[in-house]
């Protein structure tokens, strides 16, 4: 099963290196950019100097074509960025995810 797939996949990080990590989800910087560059800098012990001055950009930091052309693009991000705004999970689904994978 996926959860089995994750338990399975985290828990080598876990286990293999004796070293502080921090784990980001490519999903919650997509989805919850603001919120998640936010702990993730208050995990490092630094603030956020100003929450206004924080910019999401969809387009390519690379010049020119950046990651191809835009019509083979997928809008993927674009996608995530809005549906993650709209459909939040229920309260069952965080449970589910307490209950069952490993942290």
């Amino acid at each position: 099963s996926i959860v089995h797939y994750w338990n399975q996949w985290y828990q080598e990080y876990a286990n293999k290196f004796s070293h502080p990590r921090l784990i980001i989800r490519l999903e919650d910087l997509t989805i919850y950019p603001k919120e998640t560059v936010r702990t993730v800098c208050e995990c490092a012990g630094g603030t956020v100097v100003d929450d206004e001055d924080f910019k999401y950009l969809l387009s390519s930091a690379k010049k020119d074509m950046g990651h191809g052309e835009e019509s083979e693009k997928n809008g993927l991000i674009e996608a995530w960025s809005r549906i993650g705004r709209e459909v939040p999970f229920s309260v069952q689904d965080y449970e589910a995810t307490q209950t069952h994978l490993d942290r």
